[in-house]
């Protein structure tokens, strides 16, 4: 982790709730384990699928509406720059912190780096077979851990 900036430790505990290409839902979270679980990885085996929101810039609290608004309006970003944005929901795993956003799939960092940048977030998710990461935007860095994707019960 890296240490100068405390907030690391606060998106590294984040889970997040995310629709797969079955239509199913799961929650990514980071495991204790040393490895990700690639099995378990839904997407093409070279492909990159990236977690951002336009919510609470800076980590600053903003009015439900107000981040409902900013949600809505980087929906149409992505869908304009061609993308498919799919809902998520963030969930700090030791807070009441939640934050919606969407994930992206493909090779589309940059751009997925630069609307974080207009939306003044700390930091994006970049998440591959082998790794989640913690991508710095406003926060220099990076951090990398191993994954797993836990599916409901039936």
């Amino acid at each position: 982790m890296n240490s100068s900036w405390p907030e690391w430790d606060a998106y590294a505990d984040t889970h997040v709730d995310v629709s797969l290409p079955d239509g199913a839902q799961a929650v990514l979270r980071r495991t204790d384990g040393g490895e990700s679980d690639s099995a378990a990885w839904p997407y093409s085996p070279n492909t990159v699928a990236w977690i951002l929101t336009a919510c609470n810039p800076r980590s600053v609290l903003l009015d439900e509406q107000v981040n409902a608004e900013r949600h809505d309006l980087l929906r149409d970003q992505l869908v304009e720059a061609g993308c498919v944005p799919y809902d998520t929901v963030g969930r700090d795993a030791t807070s009441d912190w939640v934050e919606p956003g969407f994930l992206v799939v493909g090779e589309v960092g940059e751009l997925i780096l630069n609307l974080a940048h207009e939306w003044d977030q700390n930091a994006v998710f970049r998440w591959t077979p082998d790794a989640l990461a913690i991508v710095g935007v406003l926060q220099p860095g990076e951090h990398t851990m191993p994954w797993v994707l836990e599916l409901p019960h039936a």
